[in-house]
């Protein structure tokens, strides 16, 4: 078996909107889903990973600067009231679509969370202490210094169970 391991950051690239969405996190939930890898995901991650999906994508943070853009451009002559209104209109609907998104998030996740292929696993005691020896040797965030103990250790656990498996390790995270 084929043992890929995530964290928070496929989680969201997973999870987005549609037009934020990663493809290539969408293929590897498909393989999980089809039984070809199965794919490993620290618990923490899906709280670490919804706070930061509400925080960042939020869409006023886009389509507000926009909103200004149109307005100040109206002012000064450059577009149309038409145009304006279009613009306008676009960004309302944005926020329809991205706000409707929102209301089913934690049903996305959830559903993640219990799909066939992933293994969603909690800390255990090896991988706390992990995380305490990793905190003197990796600078880290300092819960970063936890996904990557649960990580390592869920590895070293299944490779005791599985010495033949190929292990997989997806990080796009600038501190990994």
């Amino acid at each position: 078996m084929k043992h890929v391991f995530v964290e928070t950051n496929w989680i969201i690239d997973f999870a987005a909107p549609l037009y934020r969405q990663i493809p290539a996190a969408k293929g590897l939930f498909d393989r999980a889903n089809a039984g070809e890898i199965e794919l490993h995901v620290p618990a923490l991650c899906i709280p670490e990973a919804r706070r930061k999906i509400r925080r960042s994508l939020q869409p006023r943070f886009e389509a507000d600067p926009i909103r200004s853009f149109v307005r100040s451009e109206r002012d000064r002559g450059t577009i149309t009231d038409v145009d304006r209104e279009a613009v306008m209109r676009l960004l309302s609907r944005y926020e329809a679509d991205v706000n409707d998104w929102f209301r089913g998030l934690d049903a996305t996740l959830q559903a993640l969370s219990r799909a066939p292929g992933i293994d969603l696993f909690p800390l255990n005691d090896r991988q706390l202490e992990l995380s305490i020896e990793l905190s003197f040797q990796v600078d880290l965030q300092v819960f970063d210094h936890s996904i990557l103990a649960a990580v390592l250790g869920r590895a070293e656990e299944i490779r005791q169970d599985d010495v033949y498996g190929e292990f997989a390790f997806c990080t796009r995270h600038a501190d990994l």
